[in-house]
């Protein structure tokens, strides 16, 4: 049935700054149009806010690899315990990690609408 061959992942979306519009942009306009989404990726590059991410990354991950069958009786009993306690506590952080997104969204979109009311006007022209 297998070929031996690796299957490829799907390649993520990719955002392309060299699209025909922005060709024919000035710097200062170019700078005006990506200010409001450069000022809005400060909040989530905080370390501390990065870190609660990786955990709950960490944890899914656990969960993920938990839930594989092709295993045998000892680790499949170990993992079914380690899956428990994994799962427990995605669900005990779930509203702390959803407040927390919310928290960055907010900062985010604050910061986006501080950047000088000058350089959105002429981002909208």
């Amino acid at each position: 049935v297998g070929g031996g061959r690796p299957r490829r992942a799907p390649a993520a979306p990719v955002l392309v700054i060299g699209s025909p519009f922005l060709w024919w942009m000035r710097v200062g306009e170019l700078r005006a149009v990506l200010a409001p989404v450069v000022a809005g990726t400060g909040p989530s590059a905080h370390p501390d806010i990065a870190a609660a991410r990786r955990f709950v990354r960490g944890l899914d991950a656990a969960v993920a690899v938990t839930s594989e069958p092709a295993r045998g009786p000892l680790a499949r009993t170990v993992l079914a315990g380690v899956g428990w306690v994994t799962r427990l506590l995605l669900r005990s952080c779930r509203g702390h990690a959803a407040e927390m997104e919310r928290g960055v969204a907010a900062a985010a979109a604050e910061r986006a609408q501080a950047v000088d009311y000058g350089l959105r006007i002429v981002a909208q022209e």
